[in-house]
């Protein structure tokens, strides 16, 4: 007689490469629900989850394989055996339950796998999946050093710029790009500190997603950031930018002096001990300075 298979309906879709889903996870749901019904399978459970099957370690993955050895299922449904798995540990786990007979089956939206296919045929299929992922990575880096060469930036996009499609390059915001400007210009002059910097930003209308001023960390990161004058750092190399910078280099430059001579250690004069001292702010930011008046 022919065991009773209960499946885990198993569907994924990767964080790292959402524009390129094969389904989105209620698309691969509603095929794998139909094909139960056609099919007249035993869903057991439908497991969910939104990770990148490149490298082990994914909770939920690991929970349904934690339940298939306890014997809550012996089946699982999934779109295709790539979505299952991409990484050889993950793989290895798969295969070998299936060898051993605890998985009795794998069924997608195509094919069925059984324990006498736990062998080769699913090695090939595997190695396909994980070679997909290897060229991918390759691919990638020969597409970053290629726009890199051609003065292209391949990063993300940094406050003040913005993503031109017909140079395929980034281009300074025309709003975001003058607050950034005004920035490095006020801060050169030592007006502000990394602290009112940040006010003096959201006085201007640039601020976090939480409508708050730029922590001085974000501010620092912005001010120290070669892209704004045209050079690109990536890797521990140095590329020339092929668009419009935000600020000039002598202005760059005039910013990285007045960072290190505000990083500098302030001489403290003793004899006088006023009351909350290091309290109270001004309206711009800065710190209020108490004196004493004869």
């Amino acid at each position: 007689m022919k065991p009773i298979i209960k499946y885990f309906l198993h569907i994924r879709k990767s964080t790292d490469d959402n524009k390129h889903q094969v389904l989105s996870l209620p698309g691969q749901k509603s095929e794998l629900e139909s094909l139960a019904k056609r099919e007249n399978l035993c869903i057991r459970d439908t497991i969910e989850e939104s990770q990148s099957a490149k490298l082990p370690g994914r909770v939920k993955f690991n929970e349904m394989m934690d339940r298939v050895e306890r014997g809550e299922a012996n089946g699982i449904l999934c779109w295709k055996i790539d979505r299952l798995y991409r990484n050889p540990i993950d793989e290895c786990r798969v295969r070998w339950a299936l060898q051993r007979g605890v998985l009795q089956s794998i069924r997608t939206a195509t094919r069925e796998y059984l324990p006498q296919d736990a062998g080769l045929l699913m090695a090939i299929e595997s190695g396909l999946a994980i070679e997909h992922i290897l060229n991918m990575a390759t691919n990638l880096k020969r597409t970053h050093d290629q726009k890199l060469r051609q003065g292209q930036w391949p990063g993300s996009k940094c406050i003040g710029f913005m993503f031109d499609h017909a140079s395929k390059n980034i281009t300074p915001d025309p709003k975001t790009g003058k607050f950034i400007r005004t920035l490095f210009e006020e801060f050169a002059t030592g007006q502000l500190g990394l602290h009112s910097a940040g006010i003096r930003l959201s006085q201007l209308g640039l601020v976090t997603k939480k409508g708050n001023p730029l922590a001085k960390s974000q501010i620092h990161s912005i001010l120290t950031n070669s892209l704004y004058m045209g050079i690109m750092q990536w890797k521990g190399k140095t590329y020339e930018g092929k668009y419009t910078p935000i600020v000039s280099a002598d202005l760059f430059g005039k910013v990285q002096k007045m960072l290190k001579v505000k990083s500098k250690p302030r001489k403290v004069k003793h004899g006088h001990n006023f009351p909350f001292c290091g309290i109270f702010r001004c309206s711009c930011g800065a710190m209020m300075t108490p004196q004493q008046k004869s």
